[in-house]
């Protein structure tokens, strides 16, 4: 065999060696980009998942917030309508008591 022949299969193989050799670091630099990706997808995942869940908490706490604030002002609002009717009668009830008992005026 020509020593010219196979130096210059040595030469291609060696040269195509070190095209692997590019495309299998830019391959692990891909594959590194995609691993640190989906770490990152996983760590803003579960930061969503926990920012829901606080959310949804947040909006019960609110509801039961409104419902005893509006039992509160209802009550409210009935203990005033109720104070209100009490004065009255009791005013009413003051003035006929005097009415009964008219005491004269001293000498």
């Amino acid at each position: 065999m020509d020593d010219g022949i196979l130096t210059s299969l040595k030469t291609r193989i060696a040269k195509l060696k070190g095209e692997r050799e590019e495309y299998l670091n830019a391959f692990l630099k891909e594959r590194q980009i995609v691993t640190d990706l989906e770490l990152e997808m996983n760590k803003l995942r579960a930061e969503f998942e926990h920012t829901q869940y606080s959310i949804k908490e947040k909006e019960e706490v609110i509801a039961n917030y409104n419902k005893m604030i509006a039992n509160s002002e209802r009550a409210y609002s009935m203990f005033v309508e109720s104070s209100s009717k009490l004065l009255t009668v009791l005013e009413k009830e003051a003035g006929t008591l005097k009415e009964k008992v008219k005491v004269p005026p001293k000498p």
